[in-house]
């Protein structure tokens, strides 16, 4: 029964994903005319490439003052993961 159980448990493992987005810093500045977004790429969480800071996403968008910023992560664990920062001011 294990023999047979186990290896779905594996497979039903590696086929998990997941994806999260959310606020990281909002300011009283309300009005944003821009927006910038800078993104990174994780391959089985041993190879990254991409910069996901929120001075890459300001730089992409233009952006002196920052209003808010976003992050959004998605993956297929453990093989590939995406996390984008979004940055919006002026």
């Amino acid at each position: 029964m294990i023999k047979k159980v186990l290896p779905l448990f594996a497979v039903a493992a590696l086929l998990a994903g997941c994806a999260i987005k959310g606020p990281v810093n909002a300011t009283s500045n309300v009005a944003s005319s821009k927006s910038g977004e800078s993104c990174s790429n994780h391959l089985l969480m041993i190879f990254s490439w991409g910069d996901a800071s929120i001075a890459t996403a300001k730089t992409n968008g233009g952006i002196t003052k920052v209003s808010a910023v976003d992050t959004a992560r998605k993956g297929f664990l453990p093989i590939f993961y995406k996390s984008c920062t979004e940055v919006s001011g002026d």
